[in-house]
């Protein structure tokens, strides 16, 4: 906790050493009204001490509680206490002797939960009782009967000028970014035994890039898919698309729940980060705290630096923006704006500024990706998203792609029409199976309902802008503004050199730097075509607490090399010119799938379908989300996955399905051909 923190929130903050008799020592911070809010730490040697329940006595009756710090999800004990081997008691809040009603014990010592009045508070506990059950949180305490009482102050005064300071010692595991990817592999490292793990967030509160996106962003894949495995997201919401605003509270249950926003340090900007001598990351926060740790996580994901064509240098007439900084149309009322790109968000902010502006172009060098819809009849269109179709080969994409653009034109609906008139300019030999999805009618629905326009790449630049010319030779005149939605660069400007533009595919699973080992992992460098990045981000995060914890090993260095270009020699052949530009898209499935087999959690499919044929109609028909990773292997919990996967949709018997048993029919016929039959078929 940082003295610029607790200023920010309470004005000038002092921090004083209570003289108390052991086992207690006090820290006090008082708010701008002068009202004293009281924090207890204690120190025991092995055994509790016989005074414990009198010394807490004397705290109740003559410390003043004040009111409750407000929610910072900052690791106060942690923070304090650093490398000091002095154990906090657990903790809820205090109010007039009172405990409010959403208190409860946690694991280490500290909970955001809902006050009385369904606030978010930092809850505080002083242990009330001697017990068996404070004797078993005590007794793995090293013994420090040794130490005199001026030493034990001199201990704690010491680790209040570190709390000030923001120098919290050296930890084992440091994650950057509270996005989804940051909170799910802190929760991993935690169950994994990394106890004083930290999470830096440079915003005020948890969710990402995410968090701070445009106004009405709903997520393209549904809760089904979106989900972590192991935290059901309530009854009745299978087919349902999270807002911005209910992802973020998910995450913030999810972490609640795990214990993960304990940990988080908000409003902690990095600066730079260091490796020294010894290959220990050192981070320098912008408000001159540091941290070091052996093990570092990049979890802020690959949308913070915008990319751009090199023809937006040549506007100097016009204002232009990205989609990284769209809020909301209103700024494009009644203008003429070109819109750039139509992967998810560029058709989301094309859609909404067409419905506002005079005239929208949407300028595409190719395509949009594969256009779906949400959902189909009411039913979220990613569960067939499984393994009944997406177990066949990527060249089936061949064949599936005329059948189920038949099947869009057959609808007879002009947003259809447009849908298919975009499908069809996708160039890859595998259709469907060779691009990214963009799994939204936002882009149809302008063109089809608010006169939006397709136009070719931009290849001419006239008049600051004012005036753009196309490949295919159109003229766009009295252009007023552009929005580039043209993706990210895999950047982090604050890594050292040579680290700062990794490129995703040179890195093992994309996850791993084969010159840094165990010593660094990206969360988040890898884009599924189709399904969803958060069961990506979690399979990540297991893999990575893993090797931290040396239960599994890595590759030698020249292994991973190898390893990552046969990965990228598999994703060139089915993705193309998609694989070479976006460098992070990788195929979910196959992704997911060989992920689970170096963890070791691979659902065992095979031996569902005799013995649990129920959980293997989920396995094969049901989406191929996170929660199937845990019935098996390292962090398995398998109760909990079959209850919940017994909760999940299974695909209705649509064109999908139908399609997937085509072609396990023709790829089964094609098994017993003759060999040289297959060759010249």
């Amino acid at each position: 906790m940082h003295t610029q923190f607790l200023e920010a929130h309470f004005g000038p903050v002092t921090l004083d050493i209570l003289r108390q008799e052991l086992p207690y020592r006090m820290v006090l911070l008082k708010d701008r009204s002068g009202t004293t809010r009281t924090l207890a730490v204690s120190r025991f040697s092995g055994k509790v001490p016989a005074g414990l329940k009198t010394v807490h006595q004397k705290i109740l009756s003559g410390a003043p509680l004040g009111k409750t710090l407000l929610e910072s999800g900052v690791n106060f004990e942690k923070r304090l206490l650093g490398s000091y081997d002095i154990r906090p008691t657990e903790i809820l809040q205090l109010e007039s002797d009172n405990k409010p009603p959403a208190a409860k014990a946690v694991y280490s010592g500290i909970y955001i939960g809902d006050g009385p009045s369904g606030e978010k508070k930092l809850y505080v506990k002083i242990l009330e009782v001697v017990s068996e059950d404070v004797r078993r949180l005590m007794d793995p305490l090293p013994d420090t009967s040794g130490k005199t009482d001026p030493d034990l102050i001199e201990t704690l005064e010491a680790a209040s000028l570190e709390l000030a300071d923001g120098n919290s010692g050296m930890h084992q595991c440091l994650v950057i970014g509270a996005g989804p990817g940051g909170i799910v592999a802190t929760k991993e490292l935690l169950e994994k035994g990394f106890e004083d793990t930290v999470c830096l967030e440079q915003a005020s509160g948890l969710g990402g890039v995410f968090s701070r996106s445009y106004e009405n962003l709903t997520l393209t894949s549904s809760v089904t898919f979106s989900m972590f495995s192991d935290y059901w997201v309530g009854e009745g919401k299978n087919h349902h698309f999270w807002t911005k605003q209910e992802a973020v509270q998910y995450w913030t249950d999810y972490a609640n729940h795990y214990g993960v926003t304990g940990r988080i340090q908000f409003n902690s900007r990095v600066a730079a980060v260091t490796q020294d001598a010894d290959e220990n990351w050192s981070i320098a926060l912008e408000n001159g705290s540091t941290y070091r740790c052996k093990h570092l996580v990049m979890a802020i994901g690959n949308n913070n630096v915008p990319r751009f064509p090199e023809w937006k240098n040549q506007l100097s007439q016009i204002p232009y923006s990205h989609s990284k900084d769209y809020i909301n149309a209103e700024p494009f009322r009644g203008k003429n704006v070109l819109l750039v790109g139509g992967g998810e968000s560029g058709s989301d902010v094309a859609y909404e500024i067409s419905q506002v502006a005079n005239k929208s172009w949407v300028s595409l060098r190719e395509t949009t990706g594969w256009i779906v819809p949400r959902k189909r009849g009411g039913h979220a269109a990613d569960v067939s998203t499984h393994r009944g179709i997406w177990d066949l080969p990527r060249e089936y994409g061949r064949k599936l792609s005329p059948f189920v653009l038949k099947l869009e034109r057959a609808r007879q609906d002009p947003v259809f029409d447009a849908l298919a008139d975009l499908n069809e300019k996708v160039k890859s030999r595998n259709g469907i199976w060779g691009i990214f999805g963009t799994k939204t009618l936002a882009l149809p629905k302008a063109i089809a309902h608010h006169g939006c326009r397709v136009v070719g790449e931009i290849t001419e630049v006239a008049d600051g802008g004012r005036s753009l010319g196309t490949a295919c030779g159109e003229k766009l005149e009295d252009v007023e503004a552009v929005v580039f939605s043209t993706g990210y660069l895999n950047r982090a400007e604050f890594m050292p050199e040579g680290l700062q533009a990794c490129d995703p595919r040179k890195m093992y699973k994309h996850v791993f730097h084969p010159d840094l080992g165990a010593k660094l992992a990206w969360i988040g460098w890898a884009r599924p075509g189709f399904g969803s990045q958060f069961p990506i981000m979690e399979m990540q995060a297991r893999f990575c607490a893993l090797v931290f914890a040396g239960e599994k090993d890595l590759p030698r260095r020249e292994a991973m090399i190898e390893a990552a270009l046969q990965d990228e020699k598999i994703y060139m052949e089915q993705f193309e010119e998609n694989a070479s530009r976006i460098r992070s898209l990788v195929d979910y499935h196959r992704y997911m799938n060989d992920m689970a087999r170096i963890i070791g959690c691979y659902p065992p499919i095979a031996k569902y379908f005799f013995l649990r044929p129920r959980i293997w109609l989920h396995l094969m028909y049901g989406p191929t989300q996170a929660t199937q990773f845990r019935l098996r292997g390292p962090g398995k919990k398998a109760g909990l996955a079959r209850d919940i996967m017994k909760k999940l949709p299974i695909s209705t018997y649509n064109h999908i399905v139908k399609a997937g048993l085509r072609g396990r029919v023709y790829y089964g016929l094609r098994a017993l051909m003759p060999r040289f039959a297959r060759a010249s078929a």
